[in-house]
């Protein structure tokens, strides 16, 4: 039967387990819902329904309905996406940090759900120097506490280039005794660094690796001093924040936004669950629309000019545009200031055009743009297929002029 109740459960379950974004008059629903689960009377007992077990609830209206099996599936989803997620308290509530934060799995990308806040609350106006550093394909070591916090970081940088997805080798835990330690021993011997994304606790990586392009000390400790197992080593003394990112690079491409970073950085004192959330939402908002608008330029190589379907739709069909290096710098440097969505986020028109011959050199480019160029291709065949299943030939010769009618009745002759 339509009950109220059976009704409340479903609204319940397809909040919790498929993550809709509720408003402000859901988000207190489901805390009532819920607080009434956890309670004493419930809502099937308030209304003349009797519990026969502790895993099975018996309707009894006119004919009796046994939901046993739906309510203890349903109980079943409700455990597991409260041990997944921690998204009820002790008081069963649902805290709105967690409704928050589930906003952020639905965006396009990978490892979303990565607090950048968080994970690098240290070097918070140093992301704009790491994205630059993953999205061009440079090698990068991240040296933290823990295994979590290095996990957290490597996959947190691959998040932060996204709608973009990361072609190198990345490691969230890397060890000595990993099988490849050996070949990176080798990589970093030889100089021939490729693209790599490390993370790790053992400080000895600074030791052997320490030609290594680009170093992030995440540690509580920060980087590695004069003592110790460094104490025949000549390291660089750090002192500041600064000092926690490491890198060969030593001019960067990227302005970091002063409004986001004083907000971000202000509302660092007095943090909440809901307020990290929030900070954490307007900086991957950020990243995500600077690297839309770092890509744009690709756009024209991904396009075909498909109007003549309505027309002859059996004609030999466009080819899409090649890609030359030379011809796309070009383009930018005509495009720089003038109406380039990239213009906002960089110092100069030189470290602009660098840092496009860097991603175009990374193998970031390369996954990119088959990526796209292959699914441009499946929609243009696919619209191409519609418009020969669709095409009426009375509507062509209507539009066609007197030389083609000619044409066209030589040929039927």
């Amino acid at each position: 039967p339509k009950s109220d109740t059976l009704f409340d459960l479903e609204f319940l379950e397809q909040t919790i387990s498929f993550r809709i974004n509720p408003d402000f008059e859901t988000t207190r629903k489901i805390n009532e819902l819920l607080s009434k689960r956890k309670g004493g009377k419930s809502t099937t007992a308030r209304r003349g329904y009797h519990k026969k077990s502790s895993s099975a609830t018996e309707l009894s209206m006119g004919n009796a309905v046994d939901l046993s099996s739906s309510c203890s599936k349903f109980s079943e989803k409700l455990k597991r996406a409260a041990a997944h997620e921690k998204s009820e308290s002790k008081t069963g509530i649902v805290r709105l940090s967690d409704v928050l934060s589930h906003g952020e799995t639905c965006e396009p990308g990978v490892f979303q759900e990565i607090n950048l806040c968080t994970t690098f609350e240290k070097v918070i106006d140093k992301l704009w120097n790491l994205w630059e550093l993953v999205v061009t394909g440079q090698p990068l070591m991240i040296l933290s506490d823990t295994p979590a916090d290095s996990s957290n970081a490597i996959l947190g940088l691959i998040s932060l280039m996204s709608p973009l997805y990361y072609a190198g080798d990345y490691r969230p835990y890397f060890t000595i005794f990993d099988p490849d330690f050996k070949e990176y021993q080798k990589i970093h011997d030889s100089q021939e660094f490729k693209s790599a994304l490390l993370g790790g606790t053992n400080p000895f990586f600074s030791k052997t690796l320490k030609s290594w392009p680009s170093f992030l000390y995440l540690g509580k400790d920060g980087p590695p001093t004069n003592t110790g197992l460094f104490s025949g080593l000549k390291l660089p003394s750090f002192s500041s924040n600064r000092d926690l990112l490491q890198s060969s690079i030593k001019s960067w491409s990227i302005i970091p936004p002063k409004d986001l970073l004083t907000r971000v950085i202000q509302s660092n004192n007095g943090v909440t669950p809901e307020s990290d959330v929030i900070r954490n939402s307007l900086i991957r908002k950020k990243f995500r629309q600077m690297t839309n608008d770092f890509i744009k330029p690709f756009e024209d190589y991904f396009h075909l000019n498909l109007d003549y379907l309505q027309y002859s739709p059996y004609s030999n069909p466009p080819s899409f545009k090649h890609f030359d290096e030379y011809e796309f710098m070009m383009s930018v440097n005509t495009l720089y200031a003038k109406d380039f969505a990239f213009y906002p986020y960089v110092n100069s028109k030189a470290r602009c055009l660098r840092l496009y011959h860097a991603f175009i050199r990374s193998p970031n480019f390369t996954m990119f743009f088959t990526h796209r160029r292959q699914g441009a291709r499946l929609e243009a065949q696919e619209k191409m297929r519609s418009a020969k299943t669709n095409f009426k030939i009375e509507r062509a010769i209507e539009n066609m002029g007197y030389s083609q009618m000619r044409k066209l009745e030589e040929k039927v002759d």
